[in-house]
């Protein structure tokens, strides 16, 4: 389930994730991938894949990189599984990581929103800077 559109690029993600996951598979897996709230609106999404009316709803931030996509996914859930105590402790010693980590997650924000704004067409952007949102 995708809340952005079938053009924007986290749906394009998406997309190209399900047909190479279908073509590593052989064909015995398929995705189907339903963009433009299609399937969810947006703010029902984390709901239906909670409750189970969705096997996987995505947010990306990639930017069409596949493989940073796949990279910062195997990353989040090395570093919450197996390393959340030691990071955390980490952190509170070394704060300016904190706030690294608070300017990219900014940064990821206002691109998202800005992006959702240019979907729904309430702000226009120039064509060569589309690529960024």
């Amino acid at each position: 389930a995708l809340a952005y559109g079938a053009g924007n690029f986290h749906s394009a993600n998406a997309t190209e994730f399900a047909k190479n996951v279908t073509e590593k598979s052989g064909g015995k897996l398929t995705i189907v991938t339903h963009p433009g709230g299609s399937l969810f609106k947006g703010g029902e999404i984390f709901r239906a894949v909670r409750t189970g009316q969705a096997p996987i709803g995505v947010v990306a931030a990639a930017k069409g990189y596949f493989g940073f996509m796949i990279f910062g996914l195997m990353l989040s859930v090395v570093l919450t599984g197996a390393l959340a105590t030691y990071m955390a402790n980490y952190i509170q010693r070394h704060i300016w990581i904190a706030y690294i980590g608070l300017v990219f997650i900014l940064i990821v924000g206002l691109q998202l929103v800005i992006g959702g704004l240019v979907d729904l067409e309430i702000l226009n952007i120039n064509e060569e800077f589309k690529k960024y949102f």
